[in-house]
């Protein structure tokens, strides 16, 4: 309004236009975003407990299909008898990508809609917004190091699930950092995805049990260095967590010498 108004800069000939773009573009992609329809409908197939004060919602395809989506990715879920879009929440995806017709998110409760989740029925309608993201593992990657803090693992399972079906035969390391040993979610499955793939997993706890072994503490650069291989060359470096560990997590990854523009982070915030 500015602008404009001094002595009417914008107000003719490209000026205008430009002024025009600038108004009506961010407003048009507001609207298509809120306002459009949803792009799937699916039913709460099954409710899963998981440890950690988690629950899985395994959803299946109204229309029979759902759609396709790259394991990394994430959707926007709303309930349906929700009256606006602006009631929705960002999941990342944990199932299989080979399997477009069912598809599941794992929710840790915390306060709101996350809290809800585990009370839902089996029935629930859901418009689902997906997918979205680009945290997803190259076709020509070598392998993939993967750094999980809590309930951040979500999208290394939907990744690790993907290449178990697909029979992925590239190598995988997964650093998956909790408090305490009963908050590791899908700490059994991940032992069985041990037998089907090339994957190393190294847990790491903060306030571990006594006798524990494995590591303490946090994911550092020298815990990375120990158990990472030594050529890291051409792999994909993910992260996902709470912002601050994630932070940390990078840092280390620096240290180490993998250079920024490989490493692809996803910071958890409550919508």
């Amino acid at each position: 309004m500015h602008t404009y108004g001094w002595h009417r800069y914008l107000g003719l000939g490209a000026g205008a236009i430009g002024l025009a773009l600038l108004t009506v573009v961010p407003l048009g992609a507001l609207a298509t975003l809120r306002l459009r329809p949803p792009r799937s409908t699916y039913v709460l197939d099954r409710v899963v407990a998981e440890a950690g004060h988690s629950t899985s919602l395994v959803l299946r395809a109204e229309d029979g299909d759902g759609h396709a989506f790259e394991p990394g990715q994430f959707a926007w879920l709303r309930l349906s008898d929700e009256r606006t879009r602006f009631a929705e929440h960002p999941f990342s995806y944990t199932s299989s990508a080979e399997d477009r017709s069912r598809i599941a998110f794992t929710v840790r409760a915390y306060e709101g809609f996350s809290a809800r989740v585990a009370g839902l029925p089996v029935g629930t309608r859901f418009q689902v917004d997906g997918p979205h993201g680009a945290f997803r593992f190259r076709a020509r990657a070598k392998g993939a190091l993967l750094l999980a803090y809590g309930i951040g693992i979500t999208p290394s399972m939907s990744l690790l699930r993907t290449a178990a079906h697909r029979a992925d035969p590239r190598p995988f390391v997964l650093f998956y950092a909790n408090r305490r040993l009963a908050d590791v979610t899908f700490a059994e499955e991940l032992e069985h995805l041990r037998q089907r793939l090339d994957l190393r997993i190294v847990h790491v706890l903060s306030q571990p049990p006594e006798p524990w072994t494995g590591e303490r503490g946090r994911i550092t650069a020298d815990l990375l260095q120990r158990h990472a291989p030594d050529d890291l060359s051409r792999w994909d470096f993910f992260l996902c967590g709470a912002a601050a560990p994630v932070d940390a997590g990078i840092t280390a990854l620096s240290e180490i010498g993998i250079p920024p523009e490989h490493v692809h982070a996803e910071r958890f915030v409550e919508v």
